[in-house]
């Protein structure tokens, strides 16, 4: 079942109905009802067959908090398998 028209306070998502990719969703902070957080995937781009946003904001309250902005993007690029191998990662040097 669907948000009301004008509900801004229920959880929610949006789905761009054309092209089928998230678009933006609206919940409350679980750390504080009262907070309600937004987050937009924008800028789409096509990308082997399917869509990438090159652009995501967090918004707190209507507020923006963070921008994410992507570029470069590449598809079907080979990984080195030790990429997943948690044994190769390391803290950097700072940590101690």
């Amino acid at each position: 079942m669907g948000a009301e028209a004008g509900d801004t306070l229920s959880p929610q998502f949006w789905i761009d109905a054309e092209r089928l990719y998230f678009v933006r969703s609206l919940e409350p902070s679980t750390k504080n009802p009262a907070v309600m957080n937004e987050t937009g995937f924008e800028k789409y781009i096509p990308l082997a067959g399917c869509w990438l946003e090159t652009q995501v904001l967090f918004l707190s309250n209507g507020e923006q908090k963070v921008k994410e902005e992507y570029s470069h993007a590449k598809a079907n690029v080979r990984l080195e398998p030790g990429l997943f191998d948690p044994s190769s990662w390391h803290p950097p040097s700072w940590i101690r």
